[in-house]
């Protein structure tokens, strides 16, 4: 083999190349999409004659760039960088199922015609086999607001110029906090079908619980929850002050509508109300009580 003669390789390496068989393998690409502030991100220099002449096209510039037909004027980065990557004439593609390109099995890559687009440099992309997995930067609302909220807007928001985003904006959470309602609404079609599939997963696994409980209700025993009192941990002003600036446009109007009740009965009004709140896990259920209990404890 020609690559035996150019490094050293292991004895296990060797039996996987002569046997053929892939040192790497995966159902799909794993990409890494730089989602954080434009001037924190790294760039690739492009070399000529050992000198620097420009940057590498990347993602984001060439989601700029894509055509603005009705399939992709209201598609966000994140589902572009999904199902699209860059297209080479000259290059031999690897298909999406098996992405070991250091396998040497003596047979040509078979080439598979793909679904091109076009973008507005002439460059071109192409249509994945598989959508790819795509990892982002962690980010904490606590520790780095502006970078959290910028990174849900450059991932999901629809945008022609990545300036708009923060246009007439003086950070990230208050352009997030502005486009929150058309952000989770059903005119973003991607988050739609997203949320959509969650809900099918979610309603299965219920009613196969639920079928399996009735196939052995003899069976069934329910689950006892033992009561455990939980200590009553008062937060700090600047704790409160920073759950208040994570709190979305709906949990902040229901801590406004309950305090204003609050506030009007303690003046003498008679009048009462009641709210239903509820939610799937981890919306913001606890988190929203509990900074309505310190907000009262605190102001009222």
């Amino acid at each position: 083999m020609r690559i035996l003669k150019e490094r050293q390789v292991s004895a296990c390496e060797c039996a996987y190349r002569l046997c053929h068989l892939p040192l790497r393998s995966g159902s799909r690409k794993c990409i890494l999409l730089n989602a954080r502030l434009p001037d924190q991100r790294y760039h690739v220099v492009k070399f000529k004659d050992d000198k620097a002449i420009a940057y590498c096209a990347n993602i984001f510039e060439r989601y700029e760039k894509r055509p603005k037909d009705d399939k992709h004027k209201n598609m966000c980065l994140l589902e572009f960088a999904m199902n699209y990557e860059p297209y080479y004439r000259n290059r031999a593609y690897e298909p999406d199922e098996d992405i070991d390109a250091d396998a040497d099995t003596g047979v040509p890559p078979r080439r598979q015609r793909r679904e091109l687009i076009v973008l507005e440099d002439a460059s071109k992309m192409a249509l994945r086999n598989i959508p790819a997995a795509v990892r982002t930067p962690y980010f904490s609302v606590h520790n780095d607001a502006e970078n959290y909220f910028y990174s849900l807007l450059v991932q999901y928001v629809p945008f022609n110029k990545e300036s708009e985003l923060l246009e007439r904006y003086p950070n990230s959470r208050d352009a997030f906090l502005d486009r929150e309602k058309k952000f989770f609404g059903d005119e973003n079609p991607f988050l739609s079908s997203i949320r959509e599939r969650s809900n099918q997963l979610e309603n299965a696994f219920r009613q196969a619980q639920a079928l399996e409980i009735l196939q052995n209700l003899e069976d069934y025993v329910p689950e006892e929850i033992p009561e455990e009192e939980v200590p009553v941990l008062n937060m700090t002003d600047e704790q409160f002050r920073d759950a208040q600036n994570a709190m979305n446009v709906q949990q902040r109007e229901l801590l406004n509508i309950i305090t204003r009740g609050i506030e009007n009965q303690m003046r003498g009004d008679s009048s009462r109300f009641l709210i239903f709140v509820t939610g799937g896990a981890g919306v913001g259920k606890t988190f929203t009580f509990n900074t309505l209990k310190e907000k009262v404890n605190k102001y009222i």
